[in-house]
């Protein structure tokens, strides 16, 4: 960065006056970078009363010779526009006293403090001198309490000519006798060092120390502090004071020896430089670890360590998938729909589809299942909106949609069934009321192609849509697809939320088409195959059978080691509220599939931002589970089913 440019910020006067432009120069003042500094502040300030310019002590010859420039003067006043009351020019000694020496501003001590703080404020809230949590982690502080925001001094310390300005503040608190200063991270060395340089009090000839206790570690261990007046102590940052009260506790310094740079909360009296909260929305939250609320909320532990207080490294943690990962509302769609056929896979979603659904709902076999939630929320759409209004049903272009579609017109008569594609907009000017039906939706794009077909519609006439499976990953996802089906007063109406992994075919690579990859390297058909190893005769099946994509429900898994295929046994933990006899046997591979995915999807989006995974850490399945889902029966060469959990 260059060493003379310049730092902008507002400061009212009053609350009912106009902001000033204010610039700081830590050297000695540049025309061409002062102007850019004003015209760049002057576009986001309305109006601006005057601009201020302020330089150390040592430019102030320097600044003097700028404001007697006329072609300067024209240059500020052109940006300034009207109402403008001319440039104020203010210098600030070594120790840290502001003094005006150009202008007709009134100025006192109370308005060089103000513009000194809301200066470092400006620079705290462009830095982001704040590191905030979400509700999945929050942080542990080297003192030991929990908190919600950590204030990092050190990020402040980008800009020099900003460090010069963040170090005003420390002049005043260092004297002639400044020989050490000790800090509780190195990582704000910078800033005292820059104190010390610019500081008028030191002399020439004297090097001050400038030393490290890496925090807390010095109550915890025997620190060697030189306690007589030529030391001062230096505190990046507190939320509490408490690390200052200790120092005056168990040392022998005095409370004008420890001065604290950023701070949200003091006790006893204790020196301070910038008081943080204005520029925290919501404040800071932070106590003992005993009885932490985020703890008890399940929100994990972000320890901040090291001398120069970083988040500690991101770490793994193992998982172990448990029943109660199975919500109730899962269990409760999975009770009416598991080992019915209804949960298949890797299915043509219509007679015409080109891409297979990874999840494929069999909607037509949902609806002959009777006396389930599915079939009750039916019954309710068609009392509600099967009105004397209604002479029209589209249906989305898919057999599912189709068959819910006739599913709810029930045989009445006078309601025309007619899908999306033969539909054109003028068709839709002269309708009173419409139902639009689609029986699985995976992302709402077709329903969002119905929707722009409707627009032709009069302003009185309703729409209404209904969703029979939506399958969309994410709640965000199924909210902004509802807040544009709504847009005109429409409603949308979902018989059953079934959130799960969006698989496409050009962005996500499967476990089938991993395998496909390992097992064709060793195929006899691969002209590069130059290993010594032969595919067993159940592994070239297996191969076979993937290459042809003709896996059925039951061939999503390996056989077992004696050939045969892997069949649900009886303890399946996640169905035990559900599941009979006659259900388990009836099972697939693919039900056993879906119930899994379900959990692990639920696991990696749940609300409230507390997933498998967050910005320091990430959550790997423990191999006990897989000690737990692959127990075979005692006999081996029975049936081969394996145990879930």
């Amino acid at each position: 960065m260059n060493i003379n440019s310049s730092f902008p910020f507002n400061i009212m006067e009053s609350e009912a006056d106009r902001p000033s432009v204010v610039v700081f120069s830590g050297s000695s003042p540049v025309r061409d970078e002062i102007v850019f500094a004003v015209k760049e502040r002057v576009s986001s300030v309305f109006l601006p009363k005057r601009v201020i310019l302020i330089v150390r002590e040592k430019f102030q010859s320097n600044l003097a010779e700028l404001l007697s420039n006329s072609e300067f003067s024209r240059e500020i006043e052109n940006l300034m526009g009207d109402n403008y009351e001319g440039v104020v020019g203010i210098q600030v000694s070594g120790k840290g006293e502001f003094q005006q020496i150009h202008g007709t501003m009134e100025s006192n001590n109370n308005l060089y403090k103000q513009l000194l703080r809301e200066g470092m404020l400006e620079i705290f809230r462009c830095r982001k001198g704040l590191i905030s949590s979400s509700s999945g982690y929050h942080f542990s502080k080297p003192s030991g309490d929990h908190c919600d925001k950590f204030i990092r001094a050190s990020n402040l310390l980008v800009s020099s000519t900003e460090v010069i300005f963040l170090a005003i503040s420390l002049l005043p608190h260092i004297n002639q006798n400044l020989k050490r200063v000790y800090i509780d991270t190195s990582s704000i060395a910078y800033l005292v060092a820059t104190a010390v340089r610019i500081s008028s009090e030191v002399q020439e000839n004297v090097e001050v120390i400038i030393e490290s206790f890496e925090s807390y570690t010095a109550l915890k261990e025997d620190y060697d502090f030189i306690e007589n007046p030529e030391s001062l102590v230096v505190i990046s940052a507190t939320t509490s004071g408490s690390l200052g009260k200790k120092l005056l506790d168990k040392h022998n310094f005095v409370k004008e020896q420890i001065i604290t740079f950023l701070y949200s909360k003091l006790i006893d009296d204790q020196i301070g430089l910038l008081d943080i909260l204005e520029a925290v929305p919501g404040g800071i939250i932070s106590g003992p670890s005993a009885g932490c609320e985020f703890c008890k909320n399940g929100s994990r532990v972000i320890r901040i360590s090291g001398d120069q207080f970083l988040p500690e490294t991101p770490r793994n943690e193992l998982l172990v998938i448990r029943k109660t990962d199975f919500s109730a509302s899962r269990e409760k769609v999975f009770s009416d729909l598991a080992a019915k056929e209804v949960l298949s896979w890797n299915k043509f979603p219509s007679s015409e589809g080109r891409n297979k659904e990874h999840f494929y709902i069999d909607v037509e076999k949902a609806l002959g299942i009777e006396d389930t939630d599915f079939s009750t929320k039916i019954d309710k759409v068609i009392n509600r909106y099967l009105s004397r209004h209604l002479d029209t049903i589209v249906s989305v272009d898919s057999e599912c949609s189709l068959a819910l579609a006739k599913k709810m017109t029930g045989g009445i008569g006078d309601i025309s069934l007619v899908s999306l594609s033969q539909l054109e907009e003028e068709d839709f000017t002269n309708k009173n009321s419409i139902l639009v039906v689609a029986g699985v939706i995976t992302s709402g794009r077709k329903l969002l192609s119905v929707s722009r077909k409707l627009r032709e519609m009069h302003n009185s006439a309703t729409v209404t849509y209904v969703i029979g499976f939506c399958k969309l990953p994410t709640k965000a996802m199924y909210d902004q697809l509802e807040k544009d089906l709504r847009m005109g007063g429409h409603e949308v109406v979902v018989l059953c939320h079934f959130p799960m992994p969006r698989i496409k075919e050009e962005n996500v690579r499967t476990s089938w088409e991993a395998e496909l990859e390992i097992l064709t390297k060793y195929s006899e058909s691969n002209p590069l195959q130059e290993q010594s190893i032969v595919l067993t005769p159940t592994l070239s099946k297996r191969l076979e059978l993937i290459q042809c994509d003709n896996l059925d429900q039951n061939q999503l898994f390996l056989e077992s080691p004696v050939g045969a295929t892997l069949l649900l046994r009886d303890s399946f933990s996640f169905w035990s509220s559900f599941a009979t006899k006659e259900r388990i046997d009836s099972s697939n591979q693919s039900d056993v599939y879906w119930t899994i995915q379900a959990i692990l999807h639920d696991l990696r989006s749940p609300k409230e931002d507390k997933g498998l995974a967050t910005v320091y850490h990430t959550t790997l399945i423990s191999p006990v589970c897989f000690d737990r889902f692959n127990r075979l029966r005692k006999n081996p060469f029975q049936a081969g089913r394996f145990d879930k959990i």
